[in-house]
């Protein structure tokens, strides 16, 4: 039996990631993000400092590896942070449940455990 792709108006149904207000009630993973995405962008302008002499296009780079930190560290602290939510099914975040463990894995061939 083959399962059809899901219709454009039924994957509109979580257009952004919605968290719910106890997982999205501390500040400290947004400044975790901010500090890091500053000290690598720091760190990029030293960097830079050593090649490039003209201000622009350091100030340009150090801007472009501030938003890719940034924006990729901020993607991947959401996820996270939806990922883990254990408030009960009805904070699930539109996720299906996990089909439930079928029990331990059998011991591959020729290996002793």
């Amino acid at each position: 039996m083959r399962h059809a792709l899901p219709r454009a108006a039924e994957t509109t149904e979580y257009p952004v990631m919605q968290l719910c207000p106890k997982c999205n009630n501390s500040p400290l993973p947004y400044v975790m993000v901010i500090m890091v995405s500053s000290v690598l962008g720091y760190v990029t302008w030293l960097i830079l400092g050593l090649s490039i002499a003209e201000t622009l296009p350091r100030a340009v780079g150090t801007g472009l590896v501030f938003l890719a930190v940034g924006g990729t560290l901020l993607h991947y602290v959401r996820a996270c942070l939806k990922r883990h939510c254990r408030h009960g099914p009805e904070h699930r975040h539109g996720s299906h449940p996990r089909p439930p463990a079928s029990g331990p894995r059998p011991a591959a061939p020729g290996r002793s455990g």
